[in-house]
């Protein structure tokens, strides 16, 4: 299995991988004048991936079809007892950087996928 696929398509080219997963509290998550935690946790293990690709320039157009709608499902290698998650993500910053300019040219594009 790949390490991401986005629509059902396996990313081509990943030369980096970050996954973060992180909890979300509420306003009421506070600590004591004791200093302990009284925590209201209103969900948990939100996805953030950092991810690289070195790309060709149909593989640039392919991803960025797969980046452009405002939501998209992604399944990604994750550190959850499954290995594997399943989440509904958009896509935020993506950058683009020319590697060599040869025939084909090659592409890294970097971005932040993020779960909703």
């Amino acid at each position: 299995m790949a390490t991401i696929s986005i629509g059902g398509i396996d990313i081509p080219g990943v030369t980096s991988y970050k996954v973060e997963l992180s909890d979300l509290d509420s306003e009421n998550t506070t600590r004591s004048e004791t200093g302990y935690m009284t925590r209201d946790v209103i969900r948990q293990g939100i996805a953030k991936i950092s991810l690289s690709c070195r790309l060709t320039d149909t593989q640039v157009d392919t991803v960025a079809s797969l980046l452009y709608p405002k939501s998209f499902s992604a399944t990604f290698r994750a550190p959850t007892s499954t290995g594997y998650k399943t989440a509904t993500m958009y896509a935020g910053n993506r950058s683009l950087s020319l590697v060599a300019d040869s025939s084909p040219p090659l592409w890294d594009l970097s971005v932040n996928l993020i779960e909703y």
